[in-house]
C-alpha cells in the first residue's frame, strides 16, 4: 500500500514537473511567434522603393527633398555648412567645364590675362593637370582588339572625365577670387561659349550659383536649402533611406546612375514595390559625357558575332577594330534605353512603376525660349516649337511606346511632370505617390496598418 501511494505521488509530481516544463516551452514558444509577427506586420509596414534614373536625373535631389519635407532636414547650420566645399566645387566645375568647352570649340578670352587668371584658379584649386596626365596614360595604353582592356580603360576614362573626379578641392575658394570669377563668367566670349551648353556638359545650377558668388565666397557663408538642393554630388553606390510617414515606413534605395554603378544594382531588386524612374526632360539637346556604355555594348557584340568574319576580310577586320566607343548618345535616348530595359525585368513584373519627368521648370525654359528645338533631335515631333507642354507630352508618350501595349496593360505606371529642386511641388507629387503606393498595396491585400 506505501509503495503503491509512492508511486502515485511520484506519477503526480512528475506531471507537474512536467506540465510547468512544458507551459515554460509554451510560454517561450508563444514569445517566438509574437515576435515573429510583430516582424512580419513591420516588414509589411516597410514599403520599399527604387530609385532609379540616368546621372543627373534628380535622384540626389529628389532624396534631400524628402529629408526637408519628412525629417526637418537641413535646419541647422552645422548641418548646412557641410555643403560649402560641394558648393565651391560645383563652382570649379564650371569653369573647368567652359574653359574645356572654350578650348573644345577654339573660341578664346577677350585677353590673355583672364585665360591666365582661369588657370591659375584651376591650377591652385585643383589637381587638374595629374588627373589629365592619368587620362592622357590610359587613352595610350588602350588597344582596341582587348576587350577586357579596352572596358578597363573606359571605366577609368570615365571616372576621370567625370568632373567632380577631375576637379577635387585642395584648398577652398575665397572672396579674393570673386573678382576674377565674377570676370571670367561676364567675358563676352563665354557668354557666347554657353549658349552652346546643349553640346557639352555644364551643370544645370551654373547660373543660379554664379549669380551668388558674393554670397557664396563670403567666409560667413551658411548655405540655403535652395543652395543644398542645387548641388551636384553624383550618386556612388548605394544608399537606403527610410522616412517614417504615419504607421508606414518608407525605405527609398538611391543607386548610382552613372553606368558603372548600374552593375551594383542587381541585390536591390528583391521586394520592390513600386520604383520610382527620373526622366530629365531638358537633357532632349544633350548628349552624353561618359562613354557610352549601350554603344559599347553593342560595338562588342558586334565584334564577337563577326569574329570569324573580320578573320577572313582584313577591310572588314579593320573597320571593327576602329569603330570609335565614344560615339556621342543623346542623353534622353539613352534614358529610354535604360527605362525600357527596367520595365522588361522579370525582377519588376509586379512592381508598379512611377515616372518622374523631371526638370519641367529648366526644359519650359529651354523649349520657349533656346535655340535649339524638339523636332531637330526627335523628328516624329508635330506639335509647335514652342509649345513645352505639347513638348512635354510628346516625350511622355515616347517612354509609353518603350512598352508594348500587351505590357502596357498589364502593367501600372504613374507619370508627373516635377521639379525636384521646388519643395512645395515635390511635397504635392510625394503625397500623390504615397496614395497611389497604398492604394496598391491593398489591392493586393497585404495588410498594411
Amino acid at each position: 500500500m506505501l509503495i503503491q501511494n509512492l508511486t502515485t505521488i511520484s506519477s503526480e509530481l512528475n506531471c507537474c514537473f512536467l506540465s510547468a516544463e512544458s507551459r515554460m516551452q509554451r510560454k517561450i514558444n508563444q514569445r517566438i511567434e509574437h515576435q515573429l509577427r510583430r516582424e512580419k506586420r513591420d516588414q509589411r509596414k516597410r514599403i520599399k522603393l527604387l530609385l532609379l534614373g540616368t546621372g543627373e536625373s534628380g535622384k540626389s535631389t529628389f532624396i534631400r527633398q524628402m529629408r526637408i519635407i519628412h525629417e526637418q532636414g537641413y535646419e541647422t547650420a552645422i548641418e548646412r555648412m557641410e555643403y560649402v566645399s560641394k558648393i565651391h566645387q560645383n563652382i570649379l566645375t564650371i569653369i573647368y567645364s567652359v574653359d574645356h568647352a572654350m578650348s573644345m570649340f577654339k573660341m578664346t578670352y577677350n585677353s590673355i590675362e583672364m585665360w591666365h587668371n582661369v588657370e591659375s584658379i584651376l591650377q591652385q584649386t585643383t589637381n587638374f593637370n595629374r588627373v589629365q596626365s592619368w587620362r592622357k596614360q590610359l587613352l595610350e595604353q588602350i588597344d582596341e582588339d582587348d576587350d577586357d582592356l579596352l572596358e578597363l580603360c573606359s571605366i577609368h576614362i570615365m571616372c576621370l572625365q567625370s568632373y567632380q573626379t577631375i576637379v577635387q578641392l585642395i584648398e577652398p575658394l575665397t572672396i579674393s577670387h570673386l573678382k576674377v570669377i565674377q570676370q571670367f563668367w561676364n567675358d563676352s566670349n563665354v557668354q557666347k561659349c554657353i549658349l552652346r551648353k546643349s553640346e557639352f556638359n555644364l551643370m544645370d545650377s551654373s547660373e543660379y550659383y554664379m549669380s551668388r558668388l558674393e554670397e557664396i565666397l563670403n567666409e560667413n557663408y551658411v548655405p540655403s536649402i535652395q543652395d543644398i538642393l542645387r548641388v551636384r554630388i553624383p550618386t556612388s553606390g548605394i544608399n537606403e533611406y527610410t522616412f517614417g510617414l504615419e504607421t508606414v515606413n518608407f525605405l527609398i534605395v538611391d543607386v548610382g546612375g552613372q553606368r558603372t554603378e548600374r552593375r551594383k544594382w542587381i541585390h536591390c531588386f528583391e521586394n520592390v514595390a513600386s520604383i520610382i524612374f527620373l526622366v530629365a526632360l531638358n537633357e532632349f539637346d544633350q548628349v552624353l559625357s561618359e562613354p557610352s556604355f549601350h554603344h559599347y555594348r553593342h560595338y562588342r557584340s558586334r565584334k564577337n558575332k563577326t569574329n570569324k568574319e573580320c578573320s577572313s576580310s582584313p577591310k572588314l577586320g579593320r573597320q571593327m577594330s576602329t569603330m570609335s566607343t565614344n560615339t556621342p548618345v543623346n542623353r534622353l535616348e539613352e534614358s529610354k534605353a535604360l527605362f525600357k530595359t527596367i520595365i522588361s525585368s522579370e525582377w519588376f513584373r509586379n512592381s508598379s512603376i512611377i515616372l518622374f519627368l523631371n526638370k519641367y521648370d529648366l526644359f519650359e525654359d529651354k523649349i520657349t525660349t533656346g535655340p535649339n528645338r524638339l523636332v531637330d533631335y526627335f523628328p516624329g515631333y508635330s506639335g509647335p516649337d514652342r509649345d513645352y507642354q505639347a513638348a512635354g507630352d510628346y516625350i511622355l508618350e515616347m517612354f509609353y511606346q518603350t512598352m508594348d501595349p500587351i505590357m502596357l496593360r498589364k502593367r501600372i505606371v504613374y507619370s508627373h511632370f516635377t521639379c525636384a529642386t521646388d519643395t512645395r511641388n515635390m511635397k504635392l507629387v510625394f503625397d500623390a505617390v504615397k496614395e497611389t503606393i497604398l492604394e496598391q498595396m491593398l489591392c493586393r491585400e497585404i495588410q498594411i496598418f
